[in-house]
């Protein structure tokens, strides 16, 4: 681990690069492998001390130009060789270049793991990236506020909340197995909807996948349609980490929600 200022690439995409710091690398990079269906690589890191990496962020970034279209910050348009180039010449300090990284844990920024769900109720959160070719991630979560209002900040394209499913069922009694019901229903999504994207990738579906494919695995395990527009529920996190709450019974923004 160490504080690095990072340039990253979706490897799907060659004409644009995201840079950015990080005290606790590779933290960066684990979170970000769970925002894009393609992969993410590290393209290069400039060893930097802590105390320095403001500043040093913003000499980094000097003469880019950001990409637009997006509400992701910190991306911007260039191959990473001239990202790299760019980089080091504003730093004055030398790259390490495509750095190989052991096995990283798995981890996921939307989905909540059976043993932390307490007495929430977990839902089916499905998402729709707006690029060239539309790509849906589903997440088991009963992180309410984050669905909501949490960006995808390692994905160049913007991506939208279309959907939500849920357990016919809402008693607090049978709320362990409900959810346990909704977890074992996304497993069998992303095993038969989402077996050619990168490991990494967590609930993010092959190219190609229509949302009437996945609506009816859905359908046919029993769970049902959640009204994304109604008021917070209670069965709901009072607060999900990193991200403005939502009152109960107050409406959720929309501003990120595009219902199919």
């Amino acid at each position: 681990m160490g504080s690095f200022i990072y340039a990253l690439q979706d490897n799907g995409l060659d004409d644009c690069v995201k840079i950015g710091k990080n005290t606790e690398w590779p933290k960066r990079l684990v979170q970000a492998r769970s925002h894009t269906p393609r992969g993410i690589s590290t393209v290069a890191l400039w060893p930097v001390p802590p105390d320095k990496l403001n500043l040093a962020e913003k000499r980094a970034v000097a003469g880019f130009s950001k990409r637009k279209n997006t509400p992701a910050k910190e991306w911007y348009n260039c191959t990473p060789n001239e990202a790299v180039e760019l980089v080091t010449r504003n730093l004055e300090i030398e790259p390490i270049r495509r750095p190989t990284t052991s096995t990283l844990p798995s981890y996921d920024d939307w989905r909540s793991l059976p043993d932390a769900d307490g007495d929430n109720r977990k839902r089916l959160w499905v998402h729709l990236e707006d690029g060239p070719v539309a790509r849906m991630k589903v997440i088991p979560s009963v992180l309410y506020d984050t669905a909501y209002r949490y960006t995808f900040t390692y994905n160049p394209y913007p991506v939208y909340l279309i959907a939500a499913y849920q357990s016919p069922s809402d008693s607090r009694f049978s709320r362990t197995s409900e959810n346990a019901r909704v977890w074992d229903v996304w497993k069998s999504i992303t095993k038969a909807l989402g077996a050619r994207v990168p490991a990494d990738a967590i609930g993010w579906l092959d190219e190609g996948v229509q949302f009437e494919q996945l609506e009816s695995l859905i359908r046919s395990s029993g769970l049902t349609s959640y009204n994304l527009s109604a008021p917070k529920p209670r069965d709901a996190p009072l607060k999900d980490p990193s991200v403005q709450s939502i009152q109960y019974g107050a409406h959720p923004p929309m501003t990120r929600v595009r219902p199919h």
